[in-house]
C-alpha cells in the first residue's frame, strides 16, 4: 500500500470531520466549565478548560488520525530557522497596515469597541491565545490536516482548503474583517509549512499574531481611550497615520520580496548542475 492512501485526513470530508471533532470538544469543555465551574474564580477557571480542553481536543484528533492507520510525525526542524524574523516580520507588518486599519474603516464605534477586552492580558487570554491555542491548532491545522491534504491534492488546493478551515471556525459575527484576513494569514503560514516542513514557523506566527492582538487590545484600552469616540482611521496611528503606512506598506512589499526571494535561492541551491 503507498503513503499517499495511508495518510488520513486524505480527502476535504475527512479534514472537514477533524476540524469538527476538535472544535466539538473544545466547545463542550466550555459550556461544561461554564455551567459547573471548577473554580470559584471566572479567569482561572477558563484557564483550566484551555489547559485540559486543547490537549483533549488535539488528543481525539489524533486518535482518529492513528485509528485510520496512519502515521504523524510532527517536524520541528529549524533548517530555515534564520529566516524565522523576516516572517515575523511579515505577520507583525500585515496586522499593522492591513488588519487594524481595515477594522476602524468599516467598524462602528460600537462594534470596534465590543471586539476590544476590558483585559485583554488576563490569564484567560494568556493561556488560550499565547499557549495552547498556537500550539495545539497549528498541530491540527497545519501538522495534521494541511500535511495529510498535501499528500492528496495539489499544493495551491490543499493550502487553500486548509486555509477556508481553519479561517472559518474563527467567524465573529461582530468583527466581520477578521475571517478575510485570517484566511489571507492562513494561506502565507500553509505555504510557508509546505516550504520548510516544519510547524516552528507556523506556531511563530501563530503566537506573533496573537500577542499582537492582545498588546492593541491594551493599547486602545489604556492609552487611547480616545478611539471609542471615533473610529476614522487617523485615530489608529495619530498625526502621522499617512506617513506611517505608508512606510509600513513599503516594509511589507520589501519583507515579502525578500521571503520569497530567500527561498528561491534555497530551491536553486538544491536544483541538479548541468554536466556540459
Amino acid at each position: 500500500m503507498s503513503m499517499k492512501s495511508k495518510m488520513f485526513p486524505n480527502s476535504i470530508a475527512q479534514a472537514i470531520l477533524l476540524v469538527l471533532v476538535f472544535l466539538a470538544v473544545l466547545d463542550l469543555l466550555i459550556v461544561l466549565f461554564m455551567s459547573y465551574p471548577i473554580l470559584n474564580n471566572g479567569d482561572y477557571n477558563m484557564s483550566l478548560m484551555h489547559l485540559i480542553g486543547f490537549p483533549l481536543a488535539f488528543a481525539m484528533v489524533y486518535l482518529i488520525v492513528n485509528y485510520k492507520g496512519s502515521s504523524v510525525a510532527f517536524d520541528f526542524n529549524s533548517k530555515h530557522i534564520n529566516i524565522l524574523p523576516l516572517v515575523l516580520l511579515v505577520t507583525m507588518v500585515a496586522l499593522l497596515l492591513i488588519y487594524y486599519p481595515v477594522n476602524f474603516l468599516f467598524l462602528s464605534k460600537g462594534d470596534l469597541k465590543s471586539t476590544i477586552d476590558l483585559t485583554p492580558f488576563s490569564l484567560d487570554n494568556i493561556t488560550e491565545g499565547l499557549i495552547f491555542a498556537p500550539v495545539f491548532e497549528e498541530l491540527v491545522f497545519r501538522g495534521i490536516i494541511l500535511a495529510g491534504l498535501l499528500k492528496r491534492y495539489s499544493v495551491k488546493k490543499a493550502i487553500i482548503v486548509s486555509a477556508i478551515l481553519f479561517a472559518i471556525p474563527h467567524f465573529n459575527p461582530v468583527n466581520f474583517v477578521k475571517v478575510p484576513f485570517i484566511f489571507i494569514e492562513s494561506l502565507f503560514w500553509g505555504w510557508l509549512f509546505y516550504k520548510t516542513k516544519s510547524l516552528v514557523f507556523t506556531i511563530a506566527l501563530h503566537f506573533a499574531h496573537n500577542f499582537s492582538e492582545l498588546c492593541m487590545n491594551y493599547y486602545f484600552r489604556t492609552v487611547n481611550r480616545l478611539v471609542f469616540y471615533e473610529t476614522s482611521i487617523e485615530y489608529l496611528y495619530g498625526d502621522y497615520t499617512v506617513l506611517i503606512l505608508i512606510g509600513l506598506g513599503v516594509l511589507f512589499i520589501a519583507s515579502i520580496f525578500g521571503v520569497f526571494y530567500y527561498f528561491k535561492r534555497q530551491k536553486l541551491k538544491v536544483a541538479p548542475r548541468l554536466v556540459v
